[in-house]
Formats: C-alpha cells, sequence, structure tokens
C-alpha cells in the first residue's frame, strides 16, 4: 500500500463507503494502482482503517488465485553463489 494512500485511509472519516475513498483517493492524488485497488473493494461501508486494509488484502488474496495469474507474475530463482 503506498504512503499516500496510508495517509488518506488515516484522515478519512468512517464510517465511508467505497466511493467515498475512492473520491478522496483521486483528490488527494493517489496513484492510479492505489485509486484502482479502492474501486476493487465490494461497495459497502467500511467502519474504519483496519476495515480498508482487511478488505484490499482479501483482493490482492483473490487476485493472485485467479487462473493463470501465475502464468502472468515472474518467477524469481534464488541467484547461485
Amino acid at each position: 500500500m503506498s504512503v499516500a494512500l496510508e495517509s488518506v485511509l488515516a484522515d478519512m472519516e468512517y464510517p465511508a463507503t467505497r466511493d467515498d475513498l475512492v473520491r478522496v483517493a483521486v483528490i488527494s492524488g493517489c496513484d492510479p494502482q492505489s485509486v484502482g485497488d479502492l474501486r476493487a473493494l465490494p461497495a459497502v461501508s467500511f467502519h474504519g482503517v483496519y476495515e480498508v486494509r482487511r478488505a484490499l488484502a482479501a483482493a490482492a488474496r483473490r487476485a493472485s488465485t485467479v487462473p493463470g495469474a501465475a502464468d502472468r507474475a515472474p518467477i524469481l530463482l534464488p541467484s547461485a553463489s
């Protein structure tokens, strides 16, 4: 999570909807990846930054288990010493 997004989440007034989070992130100049991550959250009301972080982590886990995602991700091998 970017520093800018962390700052936005910390300064938000809760409860806040996904659309509230997206709007403030855009106004605050968050990077497109962070704004996209917020847009991917469910359309619910979040009651604190911890709920937003939990939802972002769950979305990241879901994205990493999408079929074919491993084919697109780089494979990092240990370097030979």
